[in-house]
C-alpha cells in the first residue's frame, strides 16, 4: 500500500550528483560456548570511517567486511547472540534536499533490510516517526522483523537528521542507517580520533550493552541525543536572545536570574534613552523580534516531536509482548528513561512557549509605542486643523458679506488729466462693518460652544468606558446596591410566606 511513496521526490540534488561522508559502527554480543568454561557475555565495538567506494561492500558484507562477527566468534570460541550494524552518513549538501548517490546505487536499504520508504521519511522537514513489520500485515507479536523510522524536525541547531532501524527477532541483530549532521562524520578520519558527538554516542552504547539485543536501544539513544540538543539550544542561545531583546526594550526587573545571558554589548543599544525613542534602533529591534519569533516557532516543533515520539514508543512497548521480553531484555527497562525524556521535553516545550509569550509581549509593547506615536501625531494634526478652522471662521463672515452685497471698502478713481490715481473710502463703509462684526462674533462664539460640547462628550465617553471595564463589586459601590437575580427571588419568596 505504501508503494506510491517509496520513491523519494527529492532523491537527487538540484546541483547534480550528491555524495557524502561515511562511517560504520559494529558491535556484537558473544556468548562462550565451551563446555568447560562458564557461559558469559562479552561486547566488542568497532567504529571506523569509510570511503564512498566501500559503502556497498560493507552493506552487503563483501571483501574486507565479509561477516566480521562470525570470524571473531570462531577465533574466541563464542557464539553471536546479537549485535548492531549502523551506517553513519553525512551529506555534503542540504540534508532535506538530497540523498547521497552511494546509498541508492548500492541498494543500501535492501542490504540493511530497511523499509523502502526510508528516504521519503528522511525528507520530511516537519518530522516523522513510523513503524512497519515483516511480513507485511503481521502483528507486533507475530512478525519476524520490526522496522522503525524516525525523522527529527528540521532545525539546524537541534536536529539529528533521520534514523532507520530494522531488528531481526530470530538473530537479535539490528541494522540501522543514520543520515544527518549530528555526529560530525566529516571530521572523522581515523578510529582513534572520533568526533566528540560520535564518541559520546559510542560511550552511551557501551554503557547500555545489557540492552543491545532490544530494537528500542538505538531509537532511545538517538531520542536522548535529540532531547539534549533541543535543551541546549532552548536554554542557551534562544533564552539569551529573548533576554537581550527585553533588555533593549527596557525590562530591568523581571527575569533577573537570566541576566547572566545578557550580552553587555546590547546595553548601549536600548530603544529608549532619556525618554526618547531612537528610530534606527527601533528598526533593528523589529528585525531581531521577527528573527527570534521565527526561531521560536521552528524550535517549538522539536520538543513536541520528542513528546509524540516517546508516546509512540511507549504505545508499541505496551501493545507488544515480544517487545516486553526480547532476547532476555525486559522492555520495562526502557519505560522509565522514556518517561523521563517525555517530562524533560515537556519542560523544554514550556520554556519555548514562555519565550514565545514574552516575544508577543515585546511585540505588543512595540505596537503600543507605535500607536502612542501615531496618537501624538494625530493630536498635532488635529490641533493644526483646529487653528486653520478658527482662522477660516474669523475671515468667513467678512468674505460672505462682501460677496453677498457686492460691497467694497475703497473706490479707485483716476485724477483729471494727470493720469495718476487716488483712493477714497466707500460711503457705505459703515454698513459693511455693522454687519460683519456681529456676524463674526456669533460665528466664533458658536464655534467655541461646539468645541466645549465636544470636550464634554469626549470626557463622558472615557468615563463610560471606564465604568464598562470596572468589576461588578466596584460598580455596586459606585452606583449603589446591585440586586442579583437570586436575591430578588429570595425577597419574593419571603414576601409570599409573610
Amino acid at each position: 500500500m505504501l508503494e506510491a511513496i517509496f520513491e523519494a521526490p527529492l532523491l537527487r540534488s538540484l546541483q547534480g550528483g550528491q555524495t557524502g561522508h561515511f562511517a560504520h559502527l559494529e558491535t556484537w554480543k558473544y556468548v562462550d560456548v565451551r563446555p568447560v568454561q562458564p557461559s558469559f557475555a562479552a561486547l566488542s565495538v568497532l567504529v571506523h570511517p569509510m570511503k564512498a567506494s566501500e559503502v556497498e561492500d560493507w552493506a552487503w558484507r563483501r571483501g574486507n567486511f565479509s561477516d566480521i562477527s562470525k570470524q571473531h566468534a570462531a577465533e574466541k570460541n563464542k557464539r553471536v547472540e546479537g549485535g548492531i550494524r549502523l551506517l553513519f552518513v553525512q551529506p555534503m549538501g542540504r540534508f532535506a534536499r538530497a540523498v547521497p548517490s552511494e546509498l541508492t546505487s548500492a541498494k543500501v536499504l535492501e542490504a540493511l533490510r530497511l523499509p523502502p520508504y526510508t528516504f521519503t521519511t528522511f525528507q520530511q522537514p516537519s518530522g516523522l516517526y513510523s513503524c512497519s513489520r515483516y511480513p507485511e500485515g503481521s502483528t507486533p507479536d507475530s512478525c519476524t522483523r520490526l522496522h522503525l523510522t524516525f525523522r527529527t524536525p528540521e532545525k539546524w541547531d537541534c536536529s539529528i537528521g533521520g534514523l532507520a532501524v530494522s531488528h531481526d527477532f530470530e538473530t537479535g541483530i539490528t541494522t540501522a542507517l543514520s543520515l544527518g549532521f549530528a555526529f560530525d562524520i566529516n571530521i572523522f578520519d581515523t578510529p582513534a580520533n572520533r568526533p566528540p558527538a560520535l564518541d559520546a554516542f559510542v560511550n552511551q552504547l557501551q554503557a547500555s550493552q545489557h540492552l543491545l539485543c532490544h530494537p528500542f536501544l538505538l531509537p532511545c539513544l538517538a531520542l536522548a541525543t535529540h532531547v539534549q540538543r533541543v535543551r541546549s539550544y532552548v536554554m542557551g542561545f534562544l533564552s539569551s536572545q529573548v533576554v537581550e531583546i527585553e533588555a533593549c526594550i527596557g525590562v530591568t526587573k523581571a527575569g533577573r536570574s537570566q541576566k547572566l545571558y545578557l550580552d553587555r554589548r546590547t546595553v548601549g543599544s536600548k530603544l529608549f534613552v532619556d525618554g526618547q525613542m531612537h528610530r534606527e534602533r527601533a528598526k533593528s529591534l523589529m528585525t531581531a523580534l521577527n528573527d527570534v519569533s521565527t526561531w521560536i516557532i521552528f524550535t517549538k516543533r522539536s520538543p513536541q516531536w520528542d513528546i509524540g515520539c516517546v508516546n509512540f514508543l511507549l504505545t508499541l512497548l505496551e501493545k507488544s509482548k515480544k517487545l516486553q521480553n526480547c532476547h532476555g531484555v525486559n522492555g520495562a527497562l526502557f519505560q522509565e528513561p522514556l518517561e523521563y525524556l517525555k517530562a524533560f521535553s515537556e519542560t523544554c516545550l514550556e520554556v519555548t512557549e514562555t519565550s514565545e509569550a514574552r516575544m508577543h509581549l515585546q511585540l505588543n509593547i512595540d505596537d503600543g509605542q507605535t500607536s502612542a506615536r501615531l496618537a501624538v501625531s494625530a493630536g498635532k494634526d488635529s490641533t493644526s486643523m483646529k487653528i486653520i478652522a478658527l482662522i477660516t471662521a474669523a475671515y468667513l463672515p467678512g468674505t460672505f458679506v462682501a460677496t453677498l452685497f457686492s460691497m467694497g471698502m475703497f473706490n479707485w478713481k483716476a485724477n483729471d488729466g494727470s493720469g495718476s490715481s487716488s483712493s477714497s473710502i466707500s460711503p457705505d463703509f459703515w454698513i459693511y462693518w455693522a454687519v460683519t462684526v456681529p456676524l463674526t462674533i456669533v460665528t466664533l462664539v458658536g464655534w467655541a460652544i461646539w468645541w466645549k460640547f465636544e470636550e464634554y462628550r469626549y470626557d463622558r465617553d472615557i468615563q463610560q468606558a471606564a465604568r464598562d471595564q470596572t468589576p461588578l463589586h466596584q460598580k455596586a459601590k459606585a452606583i449603589g446596591e446591585v440586586k442579583l437575580p437570586w436575591s430578588r427571588w429570595v425577597h419574593t419568596e419571603k414576601a409570599g410566606h409573610s
